[in-house]
Order: structure tokens, then sequence, then C-alpha cells
């Protein structure tokens, strides 16, 4: 038998091992339990599902017609059509989609078009054209039409027999005059690309041979076009990692010296141009180079990088029409509060209130940096002030889920006019009937500088 002080002892180191198991079950379970997501974002604007289509969409571009702004133009990737346009007449109230310009090709599901509107209403539409799958070899071409309604007239540029993969379309437009950059790689196991540049005279309808630019290892590239005559390139180069601007005062046939804007944090690689993040696990975050001039002819240019605690981020600089630093690289906006990245920023310039605009992907709110949120803000100052960001998306969008697009969301497009910005992104809100869908926003100016009241 045993004795009471016996069974005392053992009493109390049972409770002690229970007390010991059932502290470091509350550790475990507080340690693994599921963080909550917390919406940290004011909304504002009205968004609506502008592809309505099951099948994928993501890539968007967009530009509006600077003679009547509610004319609107997008494009954007599609697992069907291999691309699709999109366009409203209205200032973003309704949209219509439709099919791609139409060309014989493989539906690769790669293509990331640029659209541009030229004086007259005379819409263009880049894309890149593969016959096969099995090798993507995507060429370069460019549709034009007259007005929303015209019917499309494709072109080839640089057509060239056997390999060549085009990549990285960007549009400018200033009057009648059109200018189209892309990179190329020419040869099928080679890390090497090649920079070109096209200009037309007519709106679109002819084209000047193409011209080598001056960036060794074009992996992002951006146009901007002055009234004053002036083109502005800003191209990532990969020979050397940095953020490089270039001015051409003769239409881009020559380029001065360039400005050597930043220095990447994350290296380049031919196999992820930009940084693999927790938002896209599967397909590198770009640094999605956007550059714009203002109405003082200087020029704005707004890029991703990683930052030194790893998330993704986004700057800002201003340069003078002769590219001098007015404004040297700096974030938009305060660092978050928590780790949270912001990522494929897109910029646009009001010039009816001197707005600069901006919108990107943000997962700010989710701990696991998974969700991510259309998100907008904009600067009275030149940049050198953001208002407060505001949600344009509802929901957020998830690029890791299950049946989610490998190719990531490919951009954000923005466009601004009459104190309205229209944005648009990809969105996987609903990929189980939906797939991935193009959602656009219209955004007023004056949503986003109303401060909520409480109560």
């Amino acid at each position: 038998m045993f004795r009471l002080p016996a069974v005392r002892t053992l009493l109390i180191e049972a409770a002690v091992i229970a007390i010991g198991i059932a502290t470091a079950v509350t550790i475990i379970y507080v340690k693994t339990r599921p963080k909550p997501v917390h919406v940290e974002r004011r909304l504002a604007g009205r968004e609506q599902d502008v592809s309505r289509d099951p099948r994928v969409q993501y890539a968007p571009a967009l530009a509006l017609d600077p003679a009547n702004p509610r004319v609107l133009l997008g494009g954007s990737s599609d697992g069907l059509a291999d691309t699709r346009v999109y366009t409203s007449v209205d200032g973003g109230e309704s949209w219509s989609s439709s099919a791609g310009p139409p060309l014989l090709r493989g539906n690769c599901r790669i293509d990331r078009p640029a659209v541009a509107i030229a004086a007259g209403g005379r819409q263009l539409f880049a894309f890149g054209a593969s016959k096969y799958c099995d090798l993507p070899e995507p060429k370069v071409h460019i549709a034009v039409r007259d007005g929303s309604n015209g019917r499309w007239r494709v072109h080839a540029l640089l057509p060239v027999d056997g390999y060549a993969k085009d990549d990285h379309y960007a549009l400018a437009s200033n009057g009648r005059r059109v200018w189209l950059a892309w990179s190329r790689r020419p040869r099928q196991f080679s890390s090497t690309t090649v920079g070109y540049l096209a200009t037309s005279a007519d709106g679109g309808n002819t084209w000047s041979v193409p011209r080598r630019l001056p960036v060794a290892q074009p992996f992002a590239l951006s146009l901007a076009a002055s009234r004053g005559g002036n083109l502005y390139l800003a191209a990532a180069d990969g020979a050397n990692n940095r953020l490089v601007v270039l001015r051409s005062s003769d239409e881009g046939r020559t380029f001065g010296r360039r400005r050597v804007l930043a220095d990447f944090g994350a290296p380049y690689d031919e196999g992820c141009e930009g940084a693999l993040l927790p938002p896209q696990g599967q397909f590198c975050i770009p640094p999605s180079l956007r550059a714009v001039v203002d109405a003082g002819e200087r020029v704005d240019v707004g890029w991703a990088d990683v930052e030194a605690n790893q998330t993704d981020g986004l700057r800002f600089a201003q340069l003078s029409p002769a590219l001098r630093v007015l404004i040297p690289p700096r974030r938009i906006g305060p660092a978050d509060r928590t780790l949270s990245d912001q990522f494929d920023p897109s910029l646009a310039i009001d010039r009816s209130t001197r707005t600069l605009w901006a919108c990107y992907m943000d997962t700010f709110g989710d701990p696991y940096r998974h969700r991510a949120w259309a998100t907008c803000t904009l600067s009275h100052n030149g940049g050198r002030t953001w208002a407060a960001p505001v949600r344009v998306a509802r929901d957020a969008s998830d690029e890791t889920e299950t049946g989610a697009n490998l190719r990531g969301y490919g951009s954000t497009a923005l466009v601004a006019a009459d104190g309205v910005a229209h944005a648009m992104w990809t969105d996987t809100r609903n990929t189980t009937e939906r797939s991935e869908e193009i959602y656009a926003a219209r955004l007023p100016e004056r949503a986003l500088l109303r401060v909520p009241t409480s109560g």
C-alpha cells in the first residue's frame, strides 16, 4: 500500500506534468494558429469586372484619348484568344470586352501587350505572336484601328526567319507620332537581349526601320513623350543591374548620355527578372518601370525594388528635361508598420489638375504576404509627398492559391484626366468560376482625398 505522502507526491507530479503539457499545447497553438488578415486601407472608387470571361486574363495595359478622355483603350493577355481588348466610350462607366486583334497564331498565354491612342483617335495595340507554343518565340506585331469601332489592321515589325523572342513592349505617342520599344532575345540558347525602337509619323500606318537602343541588356522598358518634342526612355539594364534614363531630342533617332538613376537591390538573372517573393511564389516580381512627363516637362519615374527587410517597395524619382535629378530616389509613402510588399506600380499624370497618380498591388494587412489589394495614391506636389493610399479593389487577390496563373499579376495599368483616375489590375477573387479576370476602377480625386468621419 502507498503511504499518504507518496500519493500526495504523485498527485503533485501529475499536476505539474498536466500543467506543463497544457502550457506547451497553448504555446504551440498560439505560435502556429493562422494569423488573421486585416484590411488596412480604406475602400474608394467604383470597381467592375471588365473581362467577364472564364479564361485567364492578366497583365493589363491602359490608354486614354488625349482629345477625348472619355474614350479608354485597354488590353491584356487572354487564355483563349492570346490577347483581349477592352473599350470604354463613357469615361469608364461601362466597358466592352472582345478578343484581341485578329492574327493566326498560337495561344501561348505569355503575351503582355501595350496600348496607346494617338491624335485623331487612332488606337494602337502592340503584342507578340508565336506560331507554336512548345517553343514560344513571340515576334512583335502592331495593330491599328480608327476609333473604338474601327477594324484592326495588323503589321509585323522587324520580322525574321527562325528564332526570336520579343517582350517588354512600351508605347508612347505625341500627336500623330508614335514610338514602340521592345526587347528581343535573338538566339534561343543565349542570355543576350537587344532593345529596339520603331517610330511612326502617321499614327501607326507606316513604321521606320527599328533602331537599336543604347541599353546593353534591357529587361524592362518604359517610354514617355513630352509636348516639347522630347522622347524619354527608362530601362532596367541587366548588364550592370541599373535603372537608367535617356533622352532623345530628335524623335528617337539618337539618344544622349544616360542618367543612372538607381542600382537594383535584386540581382538580374535571365530566369528571374526581378525578385522571387511571397506574393508570387512561382514567377518573379519585375521592377515594372513607369515613366511619365508632367505639365512642367519634368520626368517622373516609378519602379519596384527589394528593400533591406527583403520586401518589395515602391520607388520614385523626378528628373528635369535635361535629366538633372530634381527628386532623388525615395519611397512612395512611409514604410509599413509590418512586413508587406508593394509591387507592379503604374504612374499617370492628370494634366488638367497636375496631379500625379500611382497605383500598385499591396499585401499590407496579410501577415503571410500572399493576399494583395489593388491600391492607389496621389501627389499634388510632384511626388514629394503622397496622400494616404486607398484600396480600389474590394476583395483581395492571391496568386499563390491553387488554380492561379503561374505568371503572376503581370502589371497594373493607370491613366488619369479631368480629376478622375482609371486603374486596371489582375484579379483572382473568383478563380473557381471566372479564373483570373481584369478589373477596372474609376477613382475620382475627391474620393481619395475625402477624410472619413468617425461614429
